[in-house]
């Protein structure tokens, strides 16, 4: 546990570009079959941790049958699956690489904490979104105000590749999310701006923008883009809770080859000038195990409140991208 300002990086790595998923060069912590640790091979909990060129692989490959494991899959506590969390304000995780976790998170940034800095890192192959209970995301946000999320990669992750619980006032901005062939490398969503029952789901002044998502040959996400939670429970996340007003834009983002492009049953955002592209029109397995197709590649919730779409979906040409459809309960994209 690092309890105090500290810097864990790679000898000779500063100022090196960000360590490669594979011949990466940079120090790496591996987890041993054995690991029986919550949150992973590293726990930052003092404020002012640096952690740049380290690579944290989670060695799900060599986990199966272990304690950790039957904990991961009855979903009793999926801490034991992952590779590392920040639990700290003015942390920054830089150039590095979260790899093969064994279920819930690649890392997870955890709390209600601000000032957090996720730069130019790799976050791949973590979880299996074919096994029941063994996926995981790439990248947790519980609720981070004033935090940057910026120039990562997102590679095969399973449950959600970059998850987020609120995050007022930061820059979610020109990450690459990207899905392979393999449906064991799928996800139920790419990008998910939304509210679990404990946090905030506050985004107000949040920039979601320039983000690229690309779900493989085989459209192996639910949704590009999930602006919501109620597939999953009922909770609505927001730019605002002022009545006809908004705060907080997604905006310039592009989502190719996913199920659905963007989903959204939020309120008080600004939602424009997204581009899709083979992101609707196909059967979506999900956990109603009931007829679900995304119609357009935006679809809008009935219970989305003041989301201003900067008249796309009044536009002639546009409107033809929009539909309206509830998909409450049922989680997109899922296996069994």
């Amino acid at each position: 546990m690092l309890v105090k300002a500290i810097e864990l990086r790679s000898a000779g790595k500063t100022g090196q570009p960000p360590c490669e998923v594979a011949n990466h060069g940079c120090a790496e912590l591996k987890a041993l079959p054995a690991l029986y640790a919550r949150f992973g091979m590293i726990l930052a909990s003092g404020d002012g941790v640096t952690l740049s060129h380290i690579v944290l692989n989670g060695n799900r490959q060599g986990r199966g049958g272990t304690p950790a494991y039957a904990k991961c899959s009855t979903l009793e506590d999926n801490s034991l699956g992952m590779n590392g969390a920040f639990m700290c304000s003015n942390c920054t995780l830089s150039h590095s690489v979260a790899k093969n976790a064994l279920c819930g998170t690649g890392f997870l940034v955890a709390g209600a904490i601000s000032n957090v800095s996720i730069i130019n890192n790799t976050f791949a192959e973590n979880g299996v979104h074919t096994v029941a209970n063994l996926w995981a995301d790439g990248l947790t946000v519980h609720d981070a105000p004033n935090s940057t999320f910026t120039g990562n990669t997102f590679i095969d992750n399973t449950d959600i590749d970059l998850i987020f619980g609120g995050c007022t006032s930061c820059k979610i901005q020109s990450n690459k999310i990207v899905h392979s062939a393999n449906a064991s490398g799928g996800a139920f969503a790419a990008l998910m701006i939304q509210k679990w029952p404990t946090t905030s789901g506050c985004y107000a002044d949040v920039d979601v923008s320039h983000n690229s998502i690309d779900c493989g040959p085989n459209r192996l996400c639910g949704s590009g883009i999930y602006i919501g939670s109620e597939s999953w429970y009922p909770e609505t996340p927001y730019g605002t809770l002022t009545p006809g007003t908004t705060s907080g834009s997604i905006h310039h983002n592009s989502i190719v080859n996913a199920m659905n492009g963007l989903y959204i049953a939020a309120q008080g955002l600004t939602i424009y000038q997204n581009g899709v592209l083979n992101a609707h029109g196909v059967s979506i397995p999900n956990s109603c195990h009931t007829p679900l197709v995304s119609a357009t590649p935006y679809v809008v919730s009935p219970t989305s409140k003041d989301i201003h779409f900067m008249g796309e979906n009044v536009d002639p040409v546009m409107k033809v991208h929009f539909s309206s459809a509830s998909w409450a309960g049922c989680i997109p994209n899922f296996p069994f």
